[in-house]
């Protein structure tokens, strides 16, 4: 299969819920996904800033097994630094989730950018998350303010999207 010939050990998927009503469905799934290829393919969970109850789904997420979340702050039309998601990755922290955010400019939507290198920086100072892993190198196409502002604090960055549009130099700066 193509995960061998590319060396790839484990897989993550990264669904992301666009409604609040989507929790169920996807949740469920991720679990599916978890139990019938968990040695090779495992599923983040997801969850919507409007959520009725975040803490209830937070803990649901983490009753599922389930290792992390996938926020998308762009699909989801929320600011990062807004305090639903403040308290989403506060709580998610407290629980010992992975919290993923798509981060940066979103080429398949366009402005206004709803995470910046400036909004990520703003909820690691007031949140102080464990495992929060920005994608896209901290901020698509934002590279000089990820450099500027989050180099150097407890983030994770993932690659995703970003080889190919980045000048080597700074990636390895970064």
């Amino acid at each position: 299969n193509q995960m061998e010939e590319g060396n790839i050990d484990i897989s993550v998927i990264q669904p992301v819920v666009t409604k609040p009503e989507q929790f169920k469905t996807i949740n469920e799934t991720a679990v599916y996904v978890n139990e019938h290829y968990g040695e090779k393919i495992i599923s983040f969970g997801g969850i919507h800033p409007e959520s009725a109850n975040y803490k209830k789904e937070l803990l649901e997420i983490k009753s599922m097994g389930l290792k992390g979340i996938k926020l998308h702050p762009d699909y989801q039309d929320t600011f990062f630094n807004d305090i639903k998601y403040k308290r989403i990755v506060s709580y998610a922290t407290e629980l010992g989730l992975i919290v993923s955010v798509h981060a940066g400019y979103d080429i398949g939507i366009g402005d206004p950018v709803h995470c910046t290198p400036q909004m990520s920086a703003e909820l690691i100072h007031d949140v102080a998350p464990d495992k929060l892993v920005l994608a896209h190198t901290g901020g698509f196409n934002e590279w000089d303010d990820v450099e500027d502002l989050l180099v150097g604090k407890e983030v994770y960055f993932d690659l995703a999207y970003t080889l190919g549009f980045i000048k080597p130099e700074q990636l390895a700066r970064i």
